[in-house]
């Protein structure tokens, strides 16, 4: 038997290949991978190494929305207006009060010093005032990026993620930008069935100090002063 010439397959067969090959034309391509969040790095090797429905990897993936926002809006001293607003859901129950109580507890040095401070043109002695909480004190306050280094579970329910900072130093006249870099861990807890920022601690200074062990100079929201001061 003959094999058929192209030019003689039956019309409904060659419109039925037409179509086919249009179909597989507007076919949309498959989507990639997104980009990392702004502000934030790759992750490293050892991020990937944790299953993607494994809590660890849930701890990892609350840091990685926590600190998009704090590249965004770079709170300095406690987070007020639309910084607050974006991230007191992602904290913990605890700390979220420890934040309101350290307002508070500036609202009340204001009251009593605001006067004196402005007739002087003293600056303000709360300790927080200059510090990133969630990133350190001085230039580490206003990262440009984050990096998660690593993460470890110290508990059932919480996990240590250590983090790097990058702080971008811009000069006048033409000379080049510098980078500086800093550390810092950051501690998540599960809390209601997600993961929330609980801690925090720099790395770079010394001491060093936990979020969480609190400022001496404040007590139930009001401002008692520095220890040595009441001597």
């Amino acid at each position: 038997m003959r094999n058929r010439c192209p030019e003689k397959l039956p019309l409904l067969l060659l419109l039925f290949f037409v179509a086919l090959a249009g179909g597989t034309a507007g076919q949309t391509p498959a989507t990639t991978a997104p980009d990392p969040v702004p502000g934030q790095t790759h992750a490293t090797k050892s991020d990937h190494g944790q299953g993607r429905g494994s809590p660890s990897q849930s701890a990892v993936d609350a840091v990685r929305v926590f600190y998009a926002r704090i590249i965004r809006y770079q709170p300095v001293g406690i987070p007020y207006g639309r910084a607050k607003k974006a991230l007191w859901p992602l904290l913990s129950k605890r700390l979220a009060q420890e934040l309101d109580s350290l307002q508070a507890c500036g609202g009340d040095y204001y009251r009593r010093y605001g006067e004196i401070l402005r007739k002087n043109q003293y600056k303000p002695s709360i300790p927080w005032m200059e510090d990133g909480l969630f990133s350190g004190p001085n230039e580490a306050a206003t990262p440009m990026r984050f990096s998660i280094l690593s993460s470890k579970a110290v508990g059932e329910n919480r996990t240590d993620v250590h983090l790097g900072f990058t702080y971008k130093q811009t000069y006048c006249c033409g000379y080049p930008a510098s980078y500086d870099h800093y550390e810092g861990v950051v501690t998540v807890i599960l809390e209601n069935n997600r993961w929330v920022v609980d801690d925090f601690v720099a790395l770079d200074v010394t001491p060093q100090m936990r979020l969480s062990d609190g400022y001496a100079e404040c007590k139930g929201g009001e401002w008692v002063g520095r220890p040595e001061e009441s001597h």
